[in-house]
């Protein structure tokens, strides 16, 4: 049993040399994963992801090991793109926040002046009149400096 071990072994070993010419460019880490995937007796022309080519059969290492660094690369980015994505329409939230206490400020201000009698209005009424000027607002130009806009 021990013969066998060893010949698989160098069969393993010569596959490696010849794969290593083949191939060509490989990185240092590419090298000390693929001495160790042939050290564990597995094929060069086998691979850890299990990733097949277009004929169904087992993509060699360099190729699978390749291609999974750019899935997870592409798989980073659109993490990147998805999380700058959340923080982007969490400010957005938080700056629709601060517009609508800065309306509610406006009209309470109309209020306190008596512009508006708010005893003079139904609830549903008064809803409708801050919706409208809410959308009033946003078809506007933003104030940087927060003036108010009625």
């Amino acid at each position: 049993m021990k013969t066998n071990d060893k010949s698989i072994n160098d069969s393993l070993r010569l596959e490696l040399k010849e794969y290593m010419r083949k191939v060509g460019d490989i990185t240092e880490d590419e090298k000390k994963d693929l001495h160790e995937w042939v050290s564990a007796g597995n094929s060069v022309y086998d691979n850890p992801c299990l990733y097949s080519d277009d004929r169904g059969d087992p993509m060699d290492f360099i190729s699978a090991i390749r291609m999974d660094n750019e899935i997870r690369m592409e798989h980073e980015a659109r993490l990147k793109k998805r999380n700058a994505t959340k923080i982007v329409l969490t400010c957005m939230s938080v700056i629709r926040k601060s517009e609508e206490i800065f309306l509610e400020k406006a009209i309470n201000d109309l209020i306190d002046s008596g512009t508006i009698d708010v005893c003079d209005f139904p609830a549903e009424l008064l809803d409708g009149i801050i919706d409208l000027l809410a959308g009033a607002y946003d078809e506007h130009p933003r104030y940087d400096d927060q003036e108010n806009p009625f």
